[in-house]
């Protein structure tokens, strides 16, 4: 069984937030990604190694609750992809997880944003003290005509891995650079973030177990030659 096309793109996860089960809004996808075995990274023999320009790149997150959702963000921390022909062969991303931000309460509500932002913080969800950062590894890539491919690649979230494969399009993709964006849901109960203690089963069913993501992705050589990569000059 493999998840039905997403309107977006390439690699990642990520992270995964609060969680997500209805309608989704422009930019999101509903269609929830295949969790397949763990398998063994890509190598990208004779591929271009491109960086990830962490300034243009962005997750975005929305989840859902009994008469309720919200929305926000969390950043890229770096990453690669290696092209070969002007194809997606292979590559990795790093989500730091101590960027989540909420982006749906207005500023002048900072108490309630920062306190949502503290729930997701929290040892019981992300526990970005004891695990700062997300990753996701490229395993497989299929595809490629007119820019769309169908990725797997093993998702770092707390302390569980599991492999997901999703649709992504890179509308543009060559040595001189990949824009890509991606779309599509996950369980956070399958890595782990859920609530503790004896009320933990009722908040769970008010929180939903889906989580939306969006992966907005640039990478280029000149963002290698930033970070003092040399590989990737």
């Amino acid at each position: 069984m493999s998840a039905r096309r997403a309107p977006s793109f390439i690699a990642l996860l990520a992270p995964t937030i609060l969680a997500a089960c209805g309608d989704a809004p422009s930019g999101f996808a509903a269609d929830r990604a295949e969790i397949r075995p763990l398998a063994v990274a890509a190598v990208g023999a004779a591929a271009t190694p491109l960086c990830v320009d962490t300034a243009r790149s962005v997750v975005r997150w929305r989840g859902t609750k009994v008469g309720g959702k919200h929305e926000g963000i969390v950043k890229l921390a770096g990453g690669r992809l290696h092209l070969r022909e002007d194809s997606v062969v292979g590559g990795d991303l790093t989500v730091d997880m101590r960027t989540i931000a909420v982006t749906d309460i207005p500023p002048h509500e900072a108490e309630a944003r920062r306190q949502l932002r503290s729930h997701l913080a929290h040892e019981e969800f992300f526990a970005v003290d004891r695990f700062p950062f997300a990753t996701f590894t490229i395993t497989g890539v299929e595809g490629g005509e007119h820019g769309i491919y169908d990725v797997s690649g093993n998702l770092t979230v707390r302390d569980s891995v599991g492999n997901i494969t999703f649709q992504a399009t890179a509308p543009r993709a060559g040595s001189d650079g990949v824009w890509a964006t991606a779309a599509f849901t996950l369980d956070r109960q399958r890595w782990g973030v859920r609530f503790d203690g004896a009320t933990s089963a009722l908040r769970d069913a008010i929180v939903h177990d889906e989580i939306q993501l969006q992966l907005v992705l640039a990478a280029d050589p000149g963002s290698c030659r930033a970070a003092g990569d040399e590989r990737g000059a």
